[in-house]
């Protein structure tokens, strides 16, 4: 049906979603424009007439992961490629050979599970839906288990072991790391909405003390955007509340 490609459909604002995604990778090849930046700077790149305050992600996770990484997203990406075709051609051997082998089963429905989230994630947003995200860890953590053991056959036994071990402390601090981050941004922006909430709900405050919390609230969304940029619909919450409590300047900032 012609109508469901048609500019105002769901399909044709994803693809003008992707025409700015594309525009980001072209213009921050290298470094991309930050990570979870995409809501941050898509309002940049993205037609005058299209609502962009409910075009939310891009709806394609490979070309946001370029977009927002750069450089690192593509090696990222193909690193995976490989990781599952060198998967799924180590898992066929023992078929071929006739050799019965429950692990090659359980490593081919991993990477073809792996598969399948790049096939939804070129229209869709697995990765940002907490489930789906978990079994996707899952399938990736079998798959890199299944692989550690001869994946670095070019150098020694010993020197392979630390090598896998430095990567895998490496990451897991890393996203220790970002996981801390994330609660910090998350703690001040939700903070600042409570402090926006009391004093919408206490129009009768004194001046100053309504002055000392908006202040506090501002310093806590500041705070919070500093360290992660997006917060979805929080900050169009908290930019409606101060618009009605007349702090424009903040309204403007956020925005």
């Amino acid at each position: 049906n012609p109508e469901n490609y048609a500019e105002n459909s769901s399909f044709g604002k994803r693809g003008q979603v992707w025409a700015a995604g594309w525009k980001m990778v072209q213009e921050n090849p290298l470094k991309g424009v930050g990570a979870g930046a995409w809501n941050f700077a898509s309002p940049l790149y993205l037609p005058d007439d299209l609502e962009s305050e409910h075009v939310w992600y891009a709806h394609n996770e490979p070309l946001q992961i370029v977009a927002e990484y750069g450089l690192v997203g593509w090696l990222a990406l193909l690193a995976l490629a490989g990781l599952v075709m060198r998967s799924m051609a180590t898992a066929v051997r023992p078929v071929v050979e006739r050799k019965p082998s429950d692990a090659a089963f359980q490593e081919w429905v991993a990477a073809l599970a792996v598969c399948s989230f790049f096939v939804t994630g070129l229209a869709g947003l697995p990765l940002h839906i907490s489930a789906t995200a978990f079994f996707f860890a899952v399938s990736m953590g079998y798959l890199l288990s299944a692989n550690t053991g001869t994946a670095l056959t070019w150098v020694p036994g010993t020197l392979s072991v630390w090598i896998w071990r430095s990567v895998a402390l490496s990451s897991l601090a890393a996203v220790l790391l970002l996981s801390v981050q994330g609660l910090r941004a998350d703690f001040y922006v939700q903070r600042a909405r409570s402090y926006i909430a009391a004093l919408a709900a206490n129009p009768q405050l004194p001046p100053t003390e309504a002055a000392r919390i908006r202040q506090a609230a501002v310093a806590d969304l500041r705070k919070g955007i500093e360290i992660y940029p997006d917060h979805g619909f929080s900050t169009i919450d908290v930019s409606d509340q101060l618009a009605k409590q007349s702090d424009h300047a903040t309204v403007l900032w956020l925005r």
